[in-house]
């Protein structure tokens, strides 16, 4: 495999992504987070709409679905 070219690795526990929201953004996650509907706190909201809007760009792009099993999700028979 050539340098540019990673192997996704099995790991415990999923990788951080961290960064910044204006404060604007902060507030809004605070309704949001009051209602309930979406999480039960902001992290999980951020969460939630970061791999929906990932779909979404997925579906727009054309990009194929990966195997999940390579990445330490479950397997079909798993489900």
């Amino acid at each position: 495999m050539s340098d540019t070219q990673s192997t996704p690795k099995k790991r415990k526990g999923n990788p951080r992504v961290e960064f910044r929201l204006h404060p604007l953004n902060h507030a809004y996650l605070e309704d949001i987070l009051k209602d309930g509907s979406f999480g039960g706190s902001k992290s999980e909201i951020v969460r939630r709409f970061v791999e929906e809007g990932i779909r979404r760009a997925r579906r727009e792009v054309g990009i194929p679905n990966r195997d999940i099993a390579a990445y330490g999700g479950p397997t079909p028979s798993e489900d």
